[in-house]
């Protein structure tokens, strides 16, 4: 078992805050963070520790906050680091089911989360609960909770998928959309694809996998920065279900996988269920860049393999098809340094900002979007602070900041 002890992490922790969630209070000038609760579903990672410490230093408490991570996305030490500080972060954060498709656990592992909280009256009453959501799963619960009713709920939805899975309902409770503003769209995914990108080249350099020829399914912003960032590099094919934003047939394309070496899925739902997968020819490779495992239908057959411990790891199907990250995104790794770069401080400033401005709507109901103006300075101060970045660089920083 882990102790605090074998991961040294014992003892104070020196504070890090991060310079665009400071700058938000600015923005909003909140008085109290007394009265108020959080439940999240986030990555558990140094740059969300960062962004709740803001709070906690401005009168939030730390043992009304209550996490809920993915096994892919969890941080160990930060998981520990959060719990030292009082913060309830639930132990499936670190559960990995390889025999089982990751959303179906985990949409079982979040009611029984909300449940624990929920019935706890004495923590909720004359409190304002706030959801920090990632990937609608909280909201889609507490929507339809016959106990939420009894309660002051609103949230902050940040993931495009989120949205997709909430945007019909009818909401009884007020929703920041961060998923779709205009900061994150732009900016984040330059971010996402950066990491993606470091992970991919690993790959290459070490000769794991084959690069010739390049199918990216998903023309979306992560789909498509990651394109732009590929092109002239290799031979990128970018299709997508809609005819407008795909340069081959989408159709066409699936139907000729075997034309590809590496398939990359960006679309955030299942492209390439069971049987094309076993269809595919040996040495093909499947990334996904998107949320979860959903990608690729491959729970069965990474069940088969027996050298799998992590979710972390790579395996090879029996007909030669490799699936890195265990089909989880490959932005993640166990190596939190390598997966949360310090630019991710512009998605946990929007999600404060979401937070700040979910407070003054609070008994507003519907989604509603992140003020322009606000999204504005921060992405002024990002451009300021990473225009230097050989990635981004200046003239292709202030193209975005001018489209923006």
């Amino acid at each position: 078992m882990l102790t605090l002890d074998m991961l040294n992490i014992q003892g104070s922790r020196a504070k890090i805050r991060l310079d665009l969630v400071e700058s938000v209070f600015e923005f909003r000038q909140i008085t109290t963070f007394e009265n108020v609760v959080i439940i999240g579903a986030q990555h558990i990672l140094p740059t969300t520790l960062s962004m709740l410490e803001s709070f906690f230093d401005r009168g939030l408490q730390p043992d009304k906050v209550f996490l809920i991570g993915k096994c892919y996305s969890t941080d160990l030490q930060t998981y520990y680091q959060l719990r030292q500080l009082g913060v309830y972060v639930c132990p499936s954060s670190l559960t990995f089911h390889k025999n089982a498709s990751f959303d179906s656990s985990y949409t079982q592992n979040t009611k029984s989360f909300i449940d624990r909280i929920i019935f706890n009256e004495n923590l909720l009453k004359n409190q304002l609960i706030i959801v920090l959501d990632d990937g609608g799963e909280i909201i889609h619960y507490l929507n339809h909770h016959s106990l939420s009713h009894d309660y002051k709920i609103t949230a902050i939805e940040q993931t495009t998928s989120g949205f997709q899975k909430n945007k019909n309902l009818k909401l009884n409770m007020c929703v920041m959309n961060v998923a779709r503003c205009k900061a994150k769209l732009k900016f984040e995914s330059k971010i996402v694809v950066k990491t993606a990108i470091q992970a991919i080249y690993k790959r290459l350099l070490f000769g794991s996998i084959r690069s010739e020829n390049i199918l990216i399914v998903g023309n979306g912003a992560i789909g498509n920065a990651l394109a732009n960032a590929l092109e002239g590099k290799f031979n990128v094919s970018l299709v997508d279900i809609d005819p407008k934003k795909s340069k081959i047939p989408y159709e066409e394309a699936l139907k000729n996988l075997s034309r590809f070496d590496l398939i990359i899925g960006c679309v955030g739902k299942t492209i390439l269920p069971r049987e094309k997968i076993e269809s595919l020819k040996p040495g093909t490779t499947l990334i996904s860049l998107s949320s979860s495992d959903r990608e690729f239908e491959i729970a069965k057959l990474r069940s088969k393999s027996n050298k799998i411990s992590s979710c972390h790891d790579d395996f090879e199907c029996s007909n030669g098809v490799k699936v890195l990250n265990c089909g989880f995104p490959i932005n993640f790794s166990h190596e939190a340094t390598e997966v949360d770069i310090e630019e991710f401080e512009l998605t946990r400033s929007l999600l404060s900002l979401g937070i700040l401005q979910a407070i003054e709507l609070q008994t507003e109901k519907g989604f509603f979007p992140i003020n322009e103006n606000d999204q504005a300075q921060l992405i002024d101060q990002f451009i300021q602070k990473y225009s230097g970045d050989h990635y981004y660089g200046k003239r292709k920083m202030q193209n975005l900041r001018t489209n923006y």
